[in-house]
């Protein structure tokens, strides 16, 4: 968020913008809360699926909305940028990009995930212990 904000003129909104992205973080800690005996109760369902859908809506439908942002606020002040705030808009770019192909990684896992929660997709017992 520094180095967006030092990029200049509307990176710093999108910086802060980009922070709605954690409100996804909220499920996913409240899930660590949990014992594993009690992952199968109606609470934790109901926190998981929620985990699911605000990290759907904020980091895979919204964070390449911040990145496109991004990228307009470059293109129109470019001209009007010193050297230091286009390597830091440069950088930002570089970092959104990364974190959402990140998010992307962790995405299909959270699918595989709600998958055999719902009974998608059938829960292994098949995996032998590695010590």
């Amino acid at each position: 968020m520094i180095i967006g904000m030092s990029g200049g003129f509307g990176l710093s909104g999108v910086a802060c913008f980009s922070m709605l992205v954690e409100i996804s973080t909220i499920f996913l800690n409240y899930r660590g809360m949990f014992l594993k005996s009690e992952m199968s109760s109606p609470l934790s369902m109901v926190n998981q699926l929620t985990f699911f859908f605000t990290y759907t809506i904020f980091r895979i439908f919204l964070f390449p909305v911040f990145t496109y942002k991004l990228v307009l606020s470059l293109y129109y002040s470019w001209d009007l940028l010193n050297a230091a705030r286009r390597i830091c808009g440069i950088f930002a770019f570089g970092m959104y990009t990364w974190m959402w192909a990140l998010n992307l990684i962790w995405y299909k896992l959270i699918l595989t995930g709600v998958a055999k929660m719902l009974g998608i997709i059938s829960k292994s017992s098949d995996y032998k212990r590695v010590e």
